[in-house]
């Protein structure tokens, strides 16, 4: 199988139909005329020509004849396209690099139960408490201090402390 590079000039060139009426063109002059036969069939009294037909045919035919028109080898409906594009881009560009975005959230104050996949390990509880109240830190100091609790403090790869109670008297 042989490949060969397509030029340029050829992929740029635009298909005429006669003239110099392209396929955009040429459906933007055709739509008036199919909407034109769908009112006149569609709308009352059908079949017949009524001023306010004629006048919403005489319209939508203007507004794509002017838009058929063509502008620097551009039609207009492509400049009006460009336009708008142009015109609803974003005009500020703001880095925040403390987005949100792509971050694994903050862990509530509220406990979260992991249940582990096996039935005979113990259950995984997760607790994140900023404000703890006197009475429940010297609870929590008397636990810890208490040999008979067995508990082990190790410190994660990512920074987070893990405390693991291995028996409870």
């Amino acid at each position: 199988m042989r490949i060969s590079i397509v030029p340029a000039q050829i992929t740029t060139v635009e298909d005429k139909i006669a003239g110099n009426v392209s396929v955009q063109q040429a459906m933007l002059l055709g739509i008036p005329i199919l909407f034109g036969f769908l009112i006149a069939l569609l709308f009352p009294p059908s079949g017949q020509f009524v001023a306010y037909k004629i006048a919403i045919v005489i319209t939508l035919f203007a507004i794509c004849s002017s838009l058929a028109i063509r502008i620097k080898d551009r039609i207009v409906a492509q400049w009006l396209k460009l336009f708008v594009i142009y015109s609803a881009r974003p005009l500020h560009y703001v880095y925040d690099k403390n987005s949100s975005y792509l971050r694994t959230p903050d862990m509530t104050e509220e406990p979260i139960q992991k249940e582990a996949k096996d039935t005979q390990s113990p259950k995984k509880l997760t607790f994140v408490q900023n404000n703890i109240s006197p009475r429940e830190f010297v609870r929590l100091e008397q636990f810890a201090t208490d040999a008979r609790a067995g508990i082990r403090f190790e410190v994660g790869k990512k920074g987070e402390l893990n405390v693991h109670v291995t028996e409870v008297k």
